[in-house]
Parts: C-alpha cells; sequence; structure tokens
C-alpha cells in the first residue's frame, strides 16, 4: 500500500495558510496539491480538524450521490444474470426498464422517461453491463 500524500496535519496547516493568505495556485504549488483541492479542503475544514485529532491518515473522501434503490439494482442485476444464464437473445434497454417498474413500484414515481433511462445507463456502468442488441432472427 502506497503512503499516504497528504495527512490531516499536512491539510490542515494548508488550511490555515489558506484561511491567512487566501487560496492561490502558489500556496497550493506549496503543499502539492491543484488549488481546487485547497479550495474544497478550506471548505471541510471541520471535518479535517475531527479527523486529525483521532487519526494521522488522510479523511476519507466523499464519493457522489448514492444509489436510490440499492434493493432494485440487487434485483435488477439478478434477473439479468439469470437471462443471460438462460440464453436469452438479448436484454434491452425497454426490458430493463419494465423489469425495473414490475420490481419496484415507486421507480417511475416523479420521474420522466428519460430519467429513468438515464438510471438505467448508470446502472448498466455502475455493474458493467453492457447493450446487447438482436442483430438478427435465426
Amino acid at each position: 500500500m502506497r503512503e499516504a500524500l497528504h495527512t490531516n496535519a499536512h491539510r490542515l496547516k494548508a488550511v490555515d495558510a489558506a484561511c491567512e493568505s487566501g487560496v492561490s495556485t502558489s500556496l497550493a504549488s506549496e503543499n502539492k496539491c491543484h488549488r481546487s483541492t485547497l479550495y474544497r479542503w478550506t471548505k471541510r475544514r471541520q471535518d479535517i480538524e475531527a479527523a486529525a485529532a483521532g487519526s494521522t491518515t488522510i479523511l476519507q473522501g466523499r464519493r457522489g450521490p448514492k444509489v436510490a434503490f440499492p434493493d432494485l439494482e440487487k434485483k435488477l442485476l439478478d434477473w439479468v444474470r439469470d437471462m443471460r444464464k438462460n440464453k436469452v437473445r438479448a436484454v434491452t434497454s425497454r426490458c430493463l426498464l419494465m423489469m425495473s417498474a414490475h420490481l419496484e413500484p415507486r421507480f417511475l414515481l416523479g420521474r420522466s422517461k428519460q430519467a429513468a433511462v438515464e438510471y438505467l445507463r448508470r446502472f448498466r456502468s455502475r455493474n458493467g453491463l453492457s447493450v446487447r442488441r438482436i442483430t438478427h432472427k435465426g
């Protein structure tokens, strides 16, 4: 495992310097980070202080929004794997949309069709699934 590039103490020192003189590219280069990273640290100062009190390792990053329907994702992924195991020709986007509405009735409430399709695109991306199209019959 590689050594942590920025410990909590290092981040806190950089944030203190940024509060005194403002966030700048020169200050960021002194601390071996990007200017936007330094700006993000200043916004999260209280979290870094709390983490620095108990640990020298880096504070965990934020990974974006959580999955809206984790149970649906598990059921849908199991369904796709089962369909592929049974040699079904293709599980199309339309099939995914219909099955997700069947498995989770709240899936389409307050959501446009385009938003649902986009959610399913991200679902395929998260789970490493590709779009399989029926190119011929027979």
